[in-house]
């Protein structure tokens, strides 16, 4: 129920009241938030050693299709060490070799040392290094895994709550990660 004899001062008053309630509101919900979302991801890592990286870019759209542009958590990527038995590259290795190593024309040892980390698994800083798209291309998806690791790939899925990771991590950002830590990166998008 409305009150007929507020002021504009009065109003402007609680208007103030009110955001300042909002922002302790939302400062609390991060905060806790953050504890249990690092609290289930440590314990998930734990109980699926498998999975070395996990990642995800989020963010509202910048244009509309006629659509309202909302925000989202867009496709999680799963990266298992490969145990890879490689033994030559392909054009795709030595463009990740170049984007990791910084360099135009790999050496034979920064060959060799890819073929190793193909085989042992990419570090979080070696993944960071990457072109995202081609860091993709290398992960684990639903749809070629096992039966178990798509049951711990739709566990992690369920603490990606929208509101939640908006307000931990804010919109246009990859988040990347690792048993070890958690690393964000500004989100190229659409």
């Amino acid at each position: 129920m409305t009150n007929p004899t507020m002021t504009i001062d009065e109003y402007n008053s609680l208007e103030t009241r009110f955001k300042k309630l909002r922002e302790e509101f939302e400062s609390a919900r991060s905060n806790m938030g953050q504890t249990v979302f690092k609290n289930a991801v440590n314990k998930w890592f734990i109980q699926n050693p498998q999975f070395k990286i996990v990642f995800w870019s989020q963010y509202t759209p910048y244009f509309s299709d006629g659509d309202s542009c909302r925000f989202s958590v867009h496709e999680t990527n799963f990266y298992k060490s490969a145990n890879s038995t490689k033994t030559s590259l392909t054009d795709d290795d030595l463009r990740m070799i170049r984007e990791i190593e910084n360099v135009e024309y790999p050496t034979d040892a920064q060959k060799s040392d890819f073929l190793e980390k193909l085989k042992n698994g990419l570090s979080l800083d070696d993944a960071l290094k990457l072109n995202r798209y081609d860091f993709v291309e290398i992960c684990t998806y639903s749809h070629r895994a096992e039966k178990a690791d798509k049951e711990a790939m739709m566990e992690f899925e369920s603490f990606l709550d929208e509101e939640l990771m908006l307000a931990i991590f804010g919109d246009h950002t990859t988040i990347y990660i690792s048993p070890e830590e958690i690393r964000t990166v500004k989100c190229d998008h659409e």
